[in-house]
């Protein structure tokens, strides 16, 4: 084991590796910058260059790419609120409104740290469960993996941007039947796409994302007639630009816990093949909201809701890569395009490669985690930089934000009509961001009602009700009640608490 962590840490500090790390991570925060393209398009652009190279720099390039995206899409999720990948949809959510005070640099520093931060402890999460990789992951069934969405799921109430949980379960419900749209992955039944091959896939994300989020702060700009995004005066900002950013960092090391707890959710919820950062980073937020002294100032720019899911977006790597190698089972897009890397070079994931290339395992989780770290580096001199773009005038930046978003609806797939879907999307999303109701909630029932609909059937299909009494099953059953039942269980301890005294 010794001598494979040395001969990986060896091939990571090549001359050759060292230069691919640094391409692969200026590519991943171009892309991750640039809305509706994202890393996954990074990645597939990115592959067939790794053709005509060795196996080492290849892989050295595609795990650098898949790494440093998120931290490219944080700025303009932060800044626009735009995500810049689909990782970064959570951010948005208090990201945005910590630009509209003045704090871009704040949130901009807190997010590049702790998705660094968070990158690093996934990484080490890999590195110190690829000894017991393999037993691990067999465990986790289909039964199990629909638990683990039925678990994401439930936070569709905490979501809930007001004191209505019907505002946050009534988005829930639609978004889980939205997601039922188009072909079923079990039985391939087309359903619910109104005589159309349009929809013949189901909804597409990223148009109904820049639809949800995007358009209704796009027309909010427009009616502020020439304003600025920030609401505060720039002159005072200037004078506390370095202030600010350094108060991001130290907002990462005060929730610490919070920190931990969030990196351990996009951490686990990785190992979980076909569950992805987009469901980590909402699971991951709604916790961030349920344990807060203050949940109802969530949504209107606290720090923790851009901490949470930053650090559950990196860490997501660090657990969807063990399934990859351990088992040759993608545990995300991005894993499926490593995967696509690994068999050009002649490699094959799984058991035996964990016996036959344990450096080249060893070698990936180095880079993994020296890859965030150089990303949040590339970045941070240029905070102060970015933050600026929030007080340049609306007139100006409207027409500019409008082509980043009509483009990131229509150049993943090439479709006019992804263009008409964002539009409806971002009518939709405006209402329901003046009425209340909660625009994650739906987009959280859209990722996950598919997935879990799947791993029911098969788990059904396969032994019946009997995967519900499984000991995981009966762990993750347990977490559902208790997130479900946390208000009334909170009620109940505080009149146990006063009538003690």
């Amino acid at each position: 084991m010794i001598e494979a962590v040395l001969q990986g840490l060896a091939h990571t500090f090549l001359p050759t590796s060292i230069l691919a790390m640094v391409i692969g991570i200026v590519v991943a925060l171009i892309f991750g910058i640039m809305p509706g393209i994202g890393t996954v398009v990074a990645m597939v652009l990115t592959l067939p260059f790794s053709f005509s190279m060795d196996p080492v720099m290849a892989l050295v390039l595609m795990v650098a790419v898949s790494s440093a995206g998120c931290a490219g899409g944080s700025v303009t999720a932060i800044l626009f609120g735009i995500p810049g990948t689909v990782a970064n949809a959570a951010t948005i959510i208090d990201g945005f409104p910590l630009t509209k005070k003045g704090q871009a640099g704040r949130a901009v520093a807190a997010a590049l740290t702790s998705s660094a931060m968070g990158g690093v402890y996934g990484g080490i999460i890999l590195a110190l469960l690829i000894p017991v990789a393999h037993s691990i992951l067999k465990s986790f069934g289909s039964g199990e993996m629909f638990l683990v969405m039925v678990f994401g799921l439930t936070f569709i109430m905490v979501l809930a941007q007001t004191g209505s949980k019907l505002k946050g379960i009534a988005p829930g419900l639609i978004g889980m039947i939205l997601g039922l749209v188009g072909t079923q992955d079990y039985s391939g039944m087309i359903r619910f796409n109104f005589g159309t091959i349009y929809l013949y896939e189901g909804l597409p994300l990223i148009p109904v994302l820049l639809g949800m989020f995007a358009f209704p702060e796009l027309v909010n700009l427009s009616l502020k007639r020439g304003a600025s995004i920030a609401d505060v005066d720039k002159l005072a900002l200037k004078q506390t630009q370095f202030s600010m950013m350094w108060e991001g960092i130290k907002d990462v090391f005060r929730h610490w816990k919070l920190f931990l707890r969030t990196s351990a959710i996009g951490t686990i919820v990785g190992m979980i093949p076909a569950v992805g950062q987009a469901a980590a980073v909402f699971i991951a937020y709604g916790h961030a909201k349920q344990t807060s002294r203050h949940p109802e100032q969530f949504g209107e720019g606290v720090i923790e809701g851009v901490i949470a899911p930053e650090s559950a977006n990196n860490a997501v790597q660090g657990g969807s890569m063990l399934p990859t190698l351990a088992l040759g089972l993608p545990g995300s897009t991005l894993m499926a395009i490593l995967l696509g890397a690994f068999l050009i070079h002649g490699i094959a994931p799984g058991p035996q490669m964990l016996k036959d290339h344990l450096d080249l395992t060893w070698m990936m989780i180095s880079v993994l985690v020296i890859s965030n770290i150089l990303a949040a580096v590339f970045l941070f001199p240029l905070i102060g930089q970015i933050a600026n773009v929030a007080f340049i005038r609306g007139r100006l930046l409207i027409p500019i934000i409008m082509v980043i978003i009509f483009f990131g609806a229509y150049a993943p797939r090439g479709e006019f009509l992804d263009v008409i879907m964002m539009l409806i999307f971002g009518v939709l999303g405006y209402v329901m961001m003046k009425t209340g109701y909660s625009r994650v909630a739906l987009l959280l029932g859209l990722i996950l009602a598919g997935q879990a609909e799947m791993y029911f059937l098969l788990a059904y299909t396969a032994i019946g009700p009997q995967f519900l009494i499984r000991p995981i099953s009966l762990v993750l059953i347990g977490l559902t009640f208790l997130v479900l039942f946390s208000g009334p269980l909170k009620g109940l301890f505080q009149i146990i608490r006063k009538r003690g005294r």
